[in-house]
C-alpha cells in the first residue's frame, strides 16, 4: 500500500513540473546548425550549414527535409518568406545563388539571372515584389520581379561583403564588416551610417527595428539607434559580457527584442533595446546563428543542436486565453478587405497589423458595440503577409496572419 502511495505521488510531481516549467525545447533537425530561419506563422524553415532546408509545420515538434532542386553541399545562409513564395540564399561555387519554392518548399528552382554565382548569398529582404540579396563580395543585388531577373545596386556601397539586410519603409539598411549603410532610392545609391561607432567599426551581422529604433547585432554586443540610423551607441547592459558578447542574430515583436549570442544564449529587451535579461532555461547549446518568431512562438537555431522553441506568452506575457475562442477572420487570403469575427462583443479592442519586419502598418482601436464584426482594408498595401495582434479590453492577446494576394 504504502508503495502505491509513493508511485502516485512521485507521477503527480513530474507532471505538475513538466507542465509548469517554461524553457526552450529542441526537437531537431538534429546535429544542424541552423544558419538561417524564416516562419509565416504556420510554416518554419530552418537553413543549415550543410545545405539542407527543413520545414516545420507543428512550431517545431518535427522538422522534414525539403531539398528538392537545391544544390548538394551548399550553406543555406538566408530564408525569406513572401506570401506563398520562399526564397533561399545559398553558399558558393556550383549552383550558388538564390532559389524559388513555390510550394511550401517541395520544389526549388534556381533564380539566378544576373547574379554571379560564384558568391555567397549571405541576406535576403523582401518587400511586395522587390528582392534585395547581399553578398560575400559582389556587393547587393536588386530584383524589381521577384526575383526573375537581378542587377547590381553598389553605388555608395565601399564594402561589398555585406552580411545582412533590412527594409523599413522606404529605408534599406545594410550591414557589413565596416558598419551600417542606407538606401532610400531601393539601392540606387548608399550612404554610411556610422555615426556614434568607435573608430574600428564593428561588423553588423543582422538588424531589427521598430518604427526609428535600431538594433545591429556585433561582436562588440548591441549598437542601439532611436534616430533611424543616424546615430548610434553601445547597448549592452545586461549582457553576459557587456561589450565582449559577440552577437549573431536577432528579431523583434512591438517594443520586445531577442538577440541570439555565440557561447552566452538568449537574451530578451522589453524596452526596446535598453537593457537585457538572459532567457536560457533548457537551452542547451548556447550559440544561436539565428531567431525567428513564427505565429505564438520564437525559433533559435544553434550551432549544432538544431532549432530550438519557446513560446512567446513564456517570455513577453502574451495571453491568448478565450479572446481566440470563436474568432474568424474572413476571407483568407484577402485581395483587399478582410473581416474579423468575434465571439463576442468588443469595446475599445486594439488591432495592430504589422508586415514580415515587424513594421507597424495599421493601428486601430475600435470602439464597438453591441456588435462582434469589423472589416479592414489592405487594398493600398503590398502583396505578401502580415501579421494581426488583436488586444481587447481585459488585455488579452491574440496573434494572427493574413495573406494579402
Amino acid at each position: 500500500m504504502k508503495k502505491r502511495i509513493l508511485t502516485i505521488i512521485t507521477f503527480l510531481v513530474i507532471g505538475f513540473s513538466t507542465n509548469t516549467y517554461a524553457q526552450w525545447i529542441t526537437n531537431g533537425p538534429n546535429g544542424e546548425s541552423v544558419k538561417s530561419l524564416s516562419s509565416d506563422g504556420v510554416n518554419t524553415f530552418a537553413g543549415t550549414a550543410g545545405g539542407s532546408i527543413f520545414l516545420s509545420t507543428n512550431n517545431g515538434s518535427s522538422w522534414m527535409p525539403v531539398n528538392s532542386g537545391l544544390p548538394v553541399n551548399s550553406g543555406l545562409f538566408a530564408l525569406a518568406i513572401n506570401g506563398t513564395k520562399i526564397f533561399a540564399g545559398v553558399g558558393c561555387c556550383t549552383g550558388g545563388g538564390v532559389y524559388l519554392s513555390n510550394n511550401n518548399g517541395a520544389t526549388w528552382t534556381i533564380l539566378n539571372t544576373g547574379i554571379n554565382i560564384q558568391n555567397q548569398v549571405f541576406a535576403l529582404a523582401v518587400s511586395g515584389n522587390s528582392i534585395f540579396a547581399g553578398t560575400d563580395g559582389a556587393g547587393i543585388y536588386y530584383s524589381a520581379n521577384n526575383g526573375t531577373t537581378w542587377n547590381t545596386v553598389n553605388n555608395g556601397l565601399v564594402d561589398k561583403y555585406v552580411y545582412c539586410i533590412a527594409i523599413n519603409g522606404s529605408n534599406i539598411f545594410a550591414g557589413t564588416p565596416n558598419g551600417m549603410f542606407l538606401s532610400t532610392n531601393n539601392g540606387s545609391t548608399w550612404s554610411t551610417l556610422n555615426t556614434g561607432l568607435p573608430s574600428s567599426l564593428p561588423g553588423i551581422y543582422s538588424i531589427a527595428i521598430n518604427g526609428n529604433t535600431i538594433i545591429a547585432a556585433t561582436d562588440n554586443g548591441i549598437i542601439l539607434s532611436t534616430d533611424n540610423g543616424n546615430s548610434w551607441a553601445l547597448s549592452n547592459t545586461g549582457l553576459t559580457n557587456n561589450s565582449n558578447t559577440a552577437v549573431r542574430s536577432l528579431t523583434v515583436i512591438g517594443n520586445r527584442f531577442f538577440a541570439g549570442t555565440l557561447g552566452d544564449g538568449i537574451f530578451l529587451s522589453t524596452n526596446n533595446g535598453i537593457t537585457w535579461t538572459a532567457e536560457n532555461t533548457g537551452l542547451t547549446n548556447t550559440s544561436i546563428f539565428s531567431l525567428a518568431i513564427g505565429g505564438t512562438n520564437i525559433f533559435a537555431g544553434s550551432d549544432g543542436s538544431g532549432v530550438f522553441t519557446r513560446s512567446l506568452s513564456e517570455l513577453t506575457n502574451i495571453n491568448e486565453s478565450k479572446l481566440d475562442d470563436g474568432l474568424i477572420i474572413s476571407p483568407n487570403p484577402t485581395t483587399s478587405q478582410f473581416s474579423i469575427i468575434f465571439s463576442e462583443e468588443q469595446m475599445n479592442t486594439s488591432i495592430i497589423i504589422s508586415d514580415m519586419f515587424a513594421k507597424e502598418i495599421k493601428n486601430a482601436v475600435l470602439i464597438l458595440k453591441n456588435e462582434k464584426t469589423t472589416t479592414l482594408d489592405m487594398s493600398s498595401y503590398a502583396k505578401g503577409v502580415y501579421f494581426i495582434q488583436i488586444t481587447d479590453v481585459n488585455k488579452r492577446i491574440v496573434n494572427k496572419k493574413i495573406v494579402l494576394e
